[in-house]
């Protein structure tokens, strides 16, 4: 009978073990739809990257206009905003201090890639210098 109850409590444990390792292992084996998604979309930027490449920008002329704005927007150039009518004619807005160049343009990339101590890749904003 003692026999008869061990074997009954080791199949009780055995099915437990089957049970709470096994199953939780097994349910995860479909990705869900956001995972599907991302690994599609990073196979195809991956496929892209192979057949495009990158650009070969050599003489670097909008990083240089880029520059060359900032420099100016730095110092103190008085500049006129006019708006052009129809039939070509220029007609005075207001004294302006601007340039071409959208404020959202940037030269270097703001973020910075960092591994911590659990070696996990963070994207962290660049320390500003003040």
């Amino acid at each position: 009978m003692r026999d008869q109850i061990s074997v009954t409590w080791r199949l009780l444990g055995l099915s437990a073990v089957l049970l709470f390792g096994v199953a939780p292992a097994c349910a995860k084996l479909q990705p869900d739809a956001d995972e599907a998604a991302a690994q599609q979309t990073q196979d195809r930027m991956r496929e892209a990257q192979a057949q495009v490449g990158m650009a070969k920008v050599v003489n670097f002329t909008e990083l240089k206009f880029a520059n060359m704005i900032a420099e100016l927007r730095d110092q103190s150039i008085r500049t006129w905003s006019y708006t052009v009518d129809m039939e070509g004619r220029r007609h005075l807005l207001c004294e302006s201090v601007g340039y071409g160049l959208p404020y959202g343009v940037q030269t270097t990339n703001p973020q910075r890639v960092a591994v911590d101590r659990t070696s996990t890749a963070l994207t962290l904003p660049r320390p500003t210098q003040g």
